[in-house]
């Protein structure tokens, strides 16, 4: 029936819309920390301290996921900066 039609859509877009949403945050999220510079610095930071990459990846991860709260958007913008 068209009751049942519009309720699947729904339900469907719901979850489209909320996936759409997290990744446009991602990538609003990445184009900050590009515009702002945070890679030359976290590169440069890397070049003063001796810490193994994936160490530092790690915390960077770790800090921006507390700075932003979401821990997918975090990791994804830790793989992409550094």
């Amino acid at each position: 029936t068209q009751k049942e039609v519009e309720h699947s859509f729904n339900v469907a877009m719901e979850a489209t819309g909320l996936i759409l949403l997290i990744t446009g945050m991602g990538g609003a999220l990445g184009n900050v920390l590009t515009v702002a510079g945070v890679g030359d610095a976290l590169n440069e930071l890397m070049g003063i301290i001796s810490m193994p990459v994936l160490l530092f990846t790690w915390i960077v991860g770790v800090i921006i996921r507390i700075a932003q709260g979401s821990g997918e958007i975090g990791r994804a913008s830790c793989r992409e900066r550094v």
